[in-house]
This record gives structure tokens, sequence and C-alpha cells, in this order.
């Protein structure tokens, strides 16, 4: 499903894709787009449009309405010179991560029923970062940098969407692992001592590929693994403030008093680190990793530290509750981003 907003006439389409059975309506009903049936619809300036859509597979329609939820909504921005039209409910890497999680929940009874002729041995772990973010971001446009501090109790304030995803795959010695990152944030800073204030959005994607070799141990026992992969990143920033005529700008600062600017960039990293499981007992056990990571040509470098405590509620599930800390020195297109995210983490674990 593909929606498209034309800024004349600001006109909402809706494109069905695929063979499936679906429909994509607007809510609270009855509303303009009932599609298929009535796939567009005009709107006039200022209008909020919410679009929710069923699916014929329970489980996909539960999980897609969840993340419809968390990710639809039509906004004029009359902030903009063009008054552009922004629509979140197409975010293809959350939808990505979404459809992941139903994707593999779906694919395990198969997996799990194949498992006893190949002996692979799988997980799947889903997780909430509740994390913080502090550190520099500066733009070549500006004589000055921000420097974001919001701890991970503040995260509810700043934090406007989020993602984790994990899974693991092993075959004696050998294995893989993936993760999965996606994560927007706003916050306000304040800055000509205090006398100014700039909106700061910060968008963080990361996915990860990395195989894994078991130098200690066997099994789901206490072992020790080493990782090597490619870890991609996506990243972006948008600054906007503007400063009242009354608030002096010191002479020496060429700052103006109305500025926004959005950049991003994107960039692919080797990482190599040690990943770990210990086991304390029967149901509680240990986890983390410690990767290092930096691309060629310099324009990212990352650590990247989760440690985590595990409780085994069933033969196949576990629970996990840890701390990751991720730090990130990206630069690239003019944006200057080195800031530090931390926090708590909650995921639940299962094994087949």
């Amino acid at each position: 499903m593909t929606a498209t907003l034309e800024s004349a006439g600001f006109e909402l389409r809706v494109v069905l894709e695929g063979e499936g059975v679906g429909q994509v309506f607007e809510v609270p009903g009855p509303g303009e787009i009932d599609c298929p049936g009535s796939c567009s619809a005009t709107y006039p300036d200022g209008t909020a449009v919410t679009l929710d859509f069923s699916a014929g597979s329970s489980l996909c329609k539960r999980s897609a309405k969840a993340s419809i939820a968390l990710l639809t909504a039509l906004h004029y921005d009359q902030g903009t010179d063009q008054g552009a039209c922004r629509m979140f409910a197409m975010k293809s890497r959350i939808v990505f991560l979404c459809s992941s999680v139903v994707l593999l929940v779906q694919a395990i009874p198969a997996i799990a029923e194949s498992r006893s002729a190949s002996d692979w041995e799988f997980q799947v772990t889903p997780y909430l970062w509740a994390a913080g973010l502090d550190g520099r971001v500066s733009h070549d446009g500006l004589p000055i940098e921000l420097r974001p501090n919001a701890s991970f109790g503040d995260v509810w304030s700043f934090l406007d969407i989020g993602g984790m995803l994990r899974f693991e795959a092993s075959k004696g010695r050998w294995g893989l692992v993936s993760d999965f990152i996606y994560v927007e944030l706003s916050d306000r800073e304040r800055f000509l001592f205090g006398t100014a204030e700039a909106d700061l959005d910060t968008d963080v994607f990361s996915a990860m590929l990395a195989g894994t070799f078991r130098l200690v141990g066997e099994g789901r026992q206490s072992h020790l693994d080493v990782l090597f992969g490619v870890r991609y990143w996506e990243l972006g920033a948008e600054i906007a403030f503007g400063i009242a005529d009354e608030v002096e700008i010191p002479s020496d600062l060429a700052l103006p008093r109305q500025y926004r600017v959005k950049e991003s960039g994107s960039s692919p990293e080797p990482v190599l680190g040690l990943k770990g499981h210990y086991a304390l007992s029967r149901d509680f056990y240990l986890g983390g990793w410690a990767m290092l990571g930096g691309d060629f040509g310099q324009s990212v470098l990352t650590q990247d530290y989760m440690a985590f405590l595990g409780y085994s509620f069933s033969d196949h599930a576990s629970l996990q509750l840890g701390y990751r800390r991720l730090e990130i020195d990206f630069d690239s297109s003019g944006l200057q981003l080195d800031t530090t995210m931390h926090g708590p983490t909650i995921g639940l674990d299962w094994r087949f």
C-alpha cells in the first residue's frame, strides 16, 4: 500500500498493491477514503487525516493496526515555503520492522518443525529501548552547535517513534545475528545564553547483519562468540529556530534570525565485537555484547554495548531486562552528530 499527496488541491490518493485482500479507510468513519471503492479525496488546508486498514490474516491485522495507530497522520505544515504536506503513515523503515516481526512469528511453526532435521537454533527478540540522548549536533551553515541532553526518564517526552528487533540463527559453532533500530526523537534546545530556542528532530535507523563464531562453550549453555559483519546507518536531523527582534545577537556571531535546515546521510560500516551468554541457573542467565564499528571514509564511528538479565519462563520464551549504550560519531552532508543513546531495555525472546 502506498499513499501520495499532491500539493495542488491537497489531494490524498491511496493505491493498493499486491494480490492480497485488504481495505484502507479513514477513521473515524464514515470518511472520504474507503478503498477499494473511494481511493482519493481532496482536503482543505490544515486537515488532519488518520487512515487504518484491515487485512485477511488476523495476526497481520492486529500487528498492522498497532503500527498504523502510531504512524498515520496527514499534517499540513504552514511553516514551509511551499505549504508542503508530510505523510508519516508511510515510514517504510518502521513498516519494515513491524512486517519483519509478523513474518518471523508466522514462520516459527514451520522453522521449528524443520529444526529437528537441520539442528538449526533460532531466536527472535522484539524489544523496547527507553533511550535518552546527549551529545552535540551541528551543521556547516550554523556558527553554533546544539547540545541535547535528555535522560531516559524523559524518553516519553521526546520519543516520537521507536522500534527494535533482533534475530539470531546458529548451527554448531557458526551463526548469524541481525539487529534493527529505528528511533525518532524531538527536542527543544536553548542557545544564546538561554534567550532563544531551537527545535531539533533526530532520526536514527540502523540495520546490522553479522556472522558469529563460537570461541568457548556450546549450545544454549554458557558461551562466548566473536562477531563480524556490516551495519548500515541512516541518520538525519532537522534544526529550526526563530530569534525574536528584541534578542541581541553578538556582532561576532553570524547567526540568522530565522533558520531551518534538514540534512541526512547514510553509510555502511564494518563491525567487530564479542557476544556472550552465561547461565546463572536453570532459569536465569546473563547476556550481552560489545561492538566497535567504523567505515573506511571515517564518516561514521560507533561503539555499541549491551548487557541484560534474562528469565526463562518456558522452554522457548524468556524475558530480558537490560541496558544499552550506543555512541555515534557521524559526519556527512554538512551534518555532524556526536551523540550517545543510552537507557534500559525490555525484550521478549523466543527460542526454537
